[in-house]
This record gives structure tokens, sequence and C-alpha cells, in this order.
């Protein structure tokens, strides 16, 4: 009696063992292996039945066929389709079976099996079985008819029909038929949210999006559509806080912190702004920041503007912008108009010889970006830019102040304007018909790199 009873309470813990690590990926194949012992053991010869019986109800142990419909389930999930398709047809689980073949693709064997049995004894789920392999809606509305309006999987599988049809207002239909049954299906209320988004009814997509998030609060894309929903109704601070609760559950998804990035620069918040730059550059996409977004920011933050979204006045963000802009340069210092807003931001702060070397990076990005560039329009900006840029340099190397930073850097800034002024001198002298903008520029370098070499001739 005790062995039995000892065999019995092993067995029945290493059943709830099997039924907890089945859930994790490192540990699902021991499982599956556990579970197939279970089964095993109920051809041992001792116990014998007579002493498993005597405990059969206090252990709490399952049944043989529940163990096998268990470890036939687990099979399927596990993408050992033809396995789990013979031990349902031994436990005569005849829409399991269907399953697994649909699953194989062995779409044919699968549907002389479903009208075998449809001929036996018709049931909505072999109907839905048959809809789903013939693509044919009617065999759903005949399972929805047949289960006397019950059953919720054919109105699931008819919206879902009606939806890849674009046929939008059937698919809404067909779905609160479904969620009304079976409310906690998720997908189905992700899939109708989004019919309502199509047809622009927003009040009832945001009901929709609230209760598809009732049941998994997980999902992303659902945070992220209710926050369009909100935006699309002007709940610009409610669209917010659904984009901030989207991108903490995808950090990975620069889509979702873009969209974030824009809901915030509508409504002038300038910290929410700066996080999604942070993110987009932690995530290397840096072609998704845009110059005018970094001027803006600048803008407000020098200017001190008011009327911002947390009540706050810009220059209170001046630390983060700093931090953001010092942070971005270690990522990538190759785009020019960033060491220019991070200059300005500099002067703001009173950090005038950091701004100064901002200015001299600025240049030399410029510089290396000037000459690759092939399209004449953004050239000239590019070179408009650097006119501006070398012109700055060269006024402040002129001052008293800067005289210690002047004799460490002006001999090599005058040799790479000098080099540069020769560059495009070339380009002009090549390009043919070279727009008045480029001559009016190299006229300003040359006039900057005369006064550069008369200072350094005055200096020695």
């Amino acid at each position: 009696m005790s062995i039995s009873c000892g065999l019995l309470s092993f067995s029945c813990g290493l059943w709830y063992r099997c039924k907890a690590e089945h859930h994790r990926n490192k540990t699902r194949e021991r499982a599956s292996f556990q579970l197939q012992s279970l089964v095993d053991q109920f051809n041992d010869e001792k116990p014998s039945a007579a002493h498993r019986l005597l405990l059969a109800h206090t252990a709490g142990f399952p049944a043989r066929f529940h163990l096998q419909r268990e470890m036939g389930t687990r099979m399927m999930r596990m993408g050992m389709v033809s396995t789990a398709h013979e031990q349902f047809k031994k436990l005569r689980m005849w829409p399991e079976a269907v399953d697994c073949l649909m699953v194989a693709e062995r779409n044919v064997e699968a549907q002389d099996m479903v009208q075998d049995l449809i001929k036996e004894a018709p049931t909505p789920r072999l109907w839905c079985c048959l809809g789903d392999l013939q693509k044919e809606p009617k065999h759903f509305e005949t399972a929805w008819e047949l289960s006397k309006k019950r059953f919720a999987r054919a109105q699931r599988s008819l919206g879902r029909h009606h939806f890849g049809k674009n046929e939008l207002l059937k698919a809404v239909e067909c779905f609160k038929l479904a969620v009304d049954i079976n409310p906690l299906h998720q997908d189905i209320w992700f899939m109708k949210g989004v019919a309502e988004m199509r047809l622009q009814r927003w009040d009832e997509a945001v009901q929709t999006f609230s209760r598809c998030l009732g049941v998994e609060d997980e999902n992303s894309e659902a945070w992220a559509n209710l926050a369009a929903v909100h935006s699309s109704r002007g709940s610009l601070r409610e669209a917010r806080s659904c984009m901030y609760e989207a991108s903490k559950r995808a950090p990975q998804s620069w889509k979702i912190h873009e969209s974030f990035m824009g809901i915030c620069m509508q409504l002038r918040d300038i910290q929410g702004v700066i996080q999604a730059l942070r993110r987009l550059t932690d995530l290397g996409h840096f072609n998704r920041i845009q110059e005018k977004i970094i001027g803006m920011l600048t803008v407000a933050v020098v200017s001190d503007a008011d009327g911002l979204y947390d009540s706050r006045r810009g220059a209170a963000f001046s630390n983060q912008l700093n931090d953001f802009l010092q942070y971005f340069t270690t990522k990538s210092s190759s785009l020019p108009y960033v060491w220019r807003f991070w200059a300005e931001l500099q002067d703001s702060r009173g950090q005038r010889e950091e701004a100064l070397d901002c200015r001299l990076k600025q240049h030399r990005a410029t510089v290396a970006k000037l000459w690759d560039e092939r399209d004449p329009a953004i050239f000239t900006i590019l070179l408009q830019d650097w006119v501006d840029c070398i012109n700055v340099v060269a006024q402040r190397l002129f001052q008293a102040s800067f005289e210690a930073f002047a004799k460490e850097h002006m001999q090599s800034f005058a040799f790479s304007v000098r080099d540069a002024l020769k560059q495009l001198h070339s380009k002009i002298d090549t390009g043919l018909g070279a727009p008045d903008e480029w001559k009016e520029a190299h006229t300003k370098i040359a006039g900057i790199a005369e006064q550069l070499d008369a200072k350094l001739a005055g200096g020695s």
C-alpha cells in the first residue's frame, strides 16, 4: 500500500512538473519525454490496478486518455504534427486530427477526412474546418446556423474572410458577434479595432482597442493603434500616454519611437522628443533624426520658449539637450548640422570655447561631405552653411579672448580652408554653368582665407 502511494504521489508530482515546464523553451523537450513516461506507466504490472484504484480519487491524477490528449496537443505545438495526428486518431479526436493535417499542409487528405466525418455526424467545428480548407464562407455560415448561433469560431473565421476582402462593415459585424460569445480573443479585438479605424469610427475603435489591451496588456501594436485613434480625435495627451506605453513594450521598434516623437512635437513636449531621439540613436537609425527637429529643439531651449507641454520654459531642458547632443556625437560625428546646433546651445550656456570647438568639427564634417554631393541644390545649401561656419570660426579666432585657442588651431584651420577653396575653384571651373551662389561663396571664402593668412603672418 505504501509503495503504491509513493509511486502515485511521485507520478502526480511529475505530471505537475510537466505542466509547469512545458511553457519554457529550455525545458519543453524534457517535459514532453516525462509526459510520455507517465503515459507508459499505465502499462506497468506493478502496482496492480486494485492498489491504484484505492488512491485514484485522492491523488488527482488524470486518466490515461487525458494524458494522451495532452501529449498530442503538446506535440502539435512543438511542430510534430504528424505524430500528433496519429495520437488524435487513436483517441478518435477527429477535429484535432484534421487540424494537424491542415498544419502539415496535407489539405487533400484533410478535406477527404472532413467530408467523410460530416456525412456521418456534422458538427459546427467540422464545417469550419471545411471552410478553411476550401476558402468558402458559406461553410462558416452553415456552422453558425448549425450551432444555433453559439459557435464563436464560425464568426471569427467569417470575419477574417471579410477583413481579407476589405469588406470592413461585414467584418466588424462578424467580429462583434464572436467577441460577444467569447471575449478573450485579443487578436479578434485587434482586427475589429483596425477595421473600425479604417471606417473612421474613432469612438468605437477606442473601446475596441481598450478591450484588446484588457485581454493582453503587452500588445504594443494595440497601444500604438489606440494612440493613433486618440490622435485622430484630437486627444493628443491621451495619444502620448498610449504611445509611451507602446514604446515600453516594443523598445526595438523605431517606427513607434518615431510616432511618439511626432506626437510630442505637436504637444511641444521637449523632454518626450529628446527621449525619442535618444532611442532612435540607440537603435542606430540616424537617418530618422531630422535636422529641423533638432533645430526646433535648439531654438526652443536657446530662446527660453514658454507654453510648453509641462508648463516649464525652454531653458529648463538645456542640460537634457546638451547631454543628448553629446551622446549623439559619440555615435555619429558626420552630420554637420548637429555640430552647428550644439555650438549654438553651448553659446547660450556661456561655453564659448566648447562652442568654437564644435564649429571646427562642423567645418570638418561639412568639408568631408561637400565634395561627395552630386545634387547641385543640396551642394548649394551645404556650401552656404559652410561659409557661415568658417566665417564664425574666423571671427572668433581673431578675438583676443580666444588667443590661446587660436595659437593651437588657427594654422591648421587656415590650411584646410585654403585647400577646400582650391577644390571649390576646380569644381566651378569644370562645372558647366556653375550657379552664381557658388561663385559668391568662392569670393567670400577667398576673403576669409586672406584674412587668416594675414593674421598668421602678423602673428609670426
